[in-house]
Parts: C-alpha cells; sequence; structure tokens
C-alpha cells in the first residue's frame, strides 16, 4: 500500500506530492534490504526524462518508511476523470497514445513500470496525461509475498494485471501493455473486463476466461478499435503487440482512419529476452488453416490459366470501369458471371484453448472477382 500527501517544498517554495511507500508489514530481516533496493530504483526512476512522465525531485526514508516527492499535479487523475463514465474512443486513444510512447521510452531502458492503471495517469490542468509512480511495484516485488485473499495486493493492482504476472516467474515489458490494454478497454466501455469479490477471482479470469467483447457492451464501437483490444489483452504475452511501439503505430492509424494490417512477425527490443519455451517452440499452423490456403490459392492459380488458355492465349479484359458492391461481369471465354469482392478484412482465430489460430485477429484481403457458380463439366469442356 502507499499514501500520498500533498505538501510544500520550501527550498523550491512550491506545491509538491509526496508518496509514502508502507513496508511495515515486510520482516524486519528483509527491511534494510529493502531500503537499499528503494534508493537504487528510486536514482533510476529519477532519471527517467520524458514529457508524459513525472519527474522524482526527491526521495528518502523517514522513520523506516520510503518516500518519493513529485511535482503537484492540480489535473486529478484519469480514475477520477472516467468515475465509470465511458469516454469517446477517439478521445481514449487521443489521451494514450502518449502514455504509451511514455511506457515505450522506459521499456528501452529497461524499466517495467507494472502497475499501469487510471490512478497512475495524472492530468495536468491542460488535459496533458502524465505517467506516473514507475518502479514502486518493482521495490518490494521481490522482498513480499502478494496476499491475493486479501484486500490490496502488494505489487501491482489485480484488475489491470497480467495473467503471466501471477502465473510466470518472470515478467517482461509486455504486461504493462496488457495493462495499457485495460485502462484503454475501461475508457471506451466504462466497465473494466473482468471483475469480481476478491483479488484471486479477478486474477483467475484474467488468466483463464475469455475476453468479454467490448462490442457487447458498446455495439456501435468500431471494429477496428475492438482488433486492438482483442489483440492487446491477448493471455500469451507473445499474441500481444510485441512493443509500445507497435501499440503506438495501431493507436495513430486508428485515429487516422486507417485500415490496420496483420502484424508481421514482431522484432524484439533490447528488453525482450526470449525464454526457453520461446528458444525451443516452433510455430504451429493448424492442419485446416493449411489446406484453405492452398486451396484459395490453386483456384486462383487454375482461373487464371483457364482464362489464359480459354481465351486464345490471349488475356482477358476486365471492366475499365471502377467496380463497386454488388458489381458483375461476364467472362468472354465460357460466359461465367463473374462477381465483385472488394477489399476488406475478416475475423479469423478463435478464443478456444484447444485452437492453434489464437487469438481472434483481423487479417484483410484484396479486392478479387470470383466465378458466381461452380465450373460446370460442359463449361470446362468448351
Amino acid at each position: 500500500m502507499e499514501f500520498r500527501y500533498k505538501a510544500f517544498d520550501t527550498h523550491l517554495e512550491a506545491e509538491v506530492a509526496v508518496k509514502i511507500i508502507r513496508i511495515d508489514e515486510l520482516a524486519p530481516k528483509i527491511l534494510a534490504r529493502t531500503l537499499k533496493r528503494f534508493e537504487r530504483e528510486a536514482k533510476a526512476v529519477a532519471r527517467l526524462n520524458h514529457p508524459n512522465i513525472v519527474n522524482v525531485t526527491d526521495y528518502g526514508d523517514f522513520e523506516g518508511k520510503p518516500y518519493l516527492v513529485m511535482p503537484y499535479l492540480q489535473g486529478g487523475t484519469l480514475k477520477e476523470l472516467l468515475q465509470g463514465k465511458q469516454m469517446d474512443w477517439q478521445d481514449a486513444a487521443q489521451m494514450l497514445v502518449p502514455i504509451a510512447k511514455a511506457l515505450g521510452y522506459a521499456h528501452q531502458r529497461e524499466m517495467i513500470h507494472r502497475d499501469v492503471k487510471p490512478a497512475n495517469i495524472l492530468i495536468t490542468e491542460t488535459g496533458e496525461p502524465l505517467l506516473t509512480d514507475f518502479g514502486v511495484a518493482k521495490i518490494v516485488d521481490d522482498e513480499a509475498t502478494i496476499d491475493l485473499t486479501s484486500t490490496h495486493a502488494t505489487v501491482g493492482t489485480p484488475e489491470y494485471m497480467a495473467p503471466e504476472q501471477v502465473t510466470a516467474k518472470t515478467v517482461d515489458h509486455r504486461a504493462d501493455i496488457y495493462a495499457l490494454g485495460v485502462v484503454f478497454y475501461e475508457m471506451v466501455t466504462g466497465r473494466k473486463p473482468f471483475q469480481a469479490d476478491t483479488p484471486m477471482a479477478v486474477l483467475f479470469k484474467h488468466a483463464s476466461e475469455p475476453l468479454p467483447r467490448p462490442t457487447q457492451f458498446i455495439p456501435k464501437l468500431p471494429n477496428s478499435v475492438e482488433q486492438i483490444l482483442l489483440k492487446t489483452l491477448a493471455k500469451d504475452p507473445n499474441n500481444r503487440y510485441q512493443s509500445m511501439g507497435e501499440f503506438v503505430v495501431a493507436l495513430e492509424k486508428l485515429l487516422q482512419g486507417k485500415t490496420l494490417a496483420p502484424s508481421k512477425t514482431p522484432r524484439r527490443s533490447k528488453v525482450e529476452k526470449k525464454t526457453p519455451q520461446e528458444k525451443s517452440s516452433v510455430s504451429k499452423v493448424s492442419f485446416p488453416m493449411q489446406y484453405l490456403w492452398f486451396i484459395l490459392g490453386g483456384v486462383a492459380i487454375i482461373s487464371i490459366l483457364l482464362g489464359w488458355v480459354l481465351g486464345g492465349g490471349a488475356a482477358e479484359v476486365f471492366p475499365t470501369k471502377t467496380p463497386g458492391v454488388g458489381s458483375s461481369w461476364e467472362r468472354q471465354a465460357d460466359g461465367m458471371t463473374m462477381l465483385y469482392i472488394p477489399a476488406g478484412e475478416f475475423e479469423m482465430g478463435s478464443h478456444d484453448g484447444a485452437s492453434d489460430e489464437r487469438p481472434i485477429h483481423t487479417v484483410s484481403l484484396d479486392a478479387y472477382w470470383m466465378d458466381e457458380t461452380e465450373v460446370t463439366n460442359a463449361m470446362y469442356a468448351k
């Protein structure tokens, strides 16, 4: 737990915020070690220099209680701004872009926040979002035991914690990506994705239950927004955006109204380290999907060859007018009516734990022409 106080710095003659971190519940034998770790982490946080990260101006301990000193911001927090209300998705994405950039800056310096939540996103008087509490969770992470049955967890906040923060021994920067995804989910839907009576029950839901579709609560939410949330909140860290940079690109494309293309194989940043399991794992492609793409590719090739051969080796003349939805065209070689299929996106995959196509993701296809019916034997003979 922690306590926040408004104070007055007599040297700077300015109002400041003082955060006191409670570690009095720790065993005496590890208290001294914890204070040393606090000093090390406080120095690391003080070195962060980003316009959207709240600066640490001083630190120390008073009667064994460590504290941090930061500028006092009068705008309040994102938690106070939300108060269970839904935000317009454009406003939410616009606000989270600088926060995602701030996290990316810290991740490049091998610092993980571990407790991203609306209460740790401060709002300035001009409406600028700032991230605070970097490294606070890490100060006691290795020293304390998380009591998940109590009202408060020592490290992190259950409603925003990634599954691996409980199930895995090591946690990397992708836990911050998940947490920021929960914040985005809460902003656009007005509710947290998983809620329960106890912290343990909430964490269990994060780790095991499918993500409630955002459109279940906000039916008019654009599909592109939901796709970002589904990817960001994937149970498996390998299925999420692999860096805050990727998340920022997705949000910026969303704000620009651009179509989100499927993600390419992600590159790992300096802070990302492969686990032994990842090194030994082999990318899997589900049996049905292999043959589906093989069949689709074969049909496309055969259609092209048939059009060329049956047309006497000459290229088929396609309509010169730009087609639209419902447009049709008669193929000269055999009289087949062809229908225009416009470019677009469709969802593929499943939340089912037994599926090799997890999670649900968006696939984009270019426009194409398709035969209205199957090719008959008579048409083939002709």
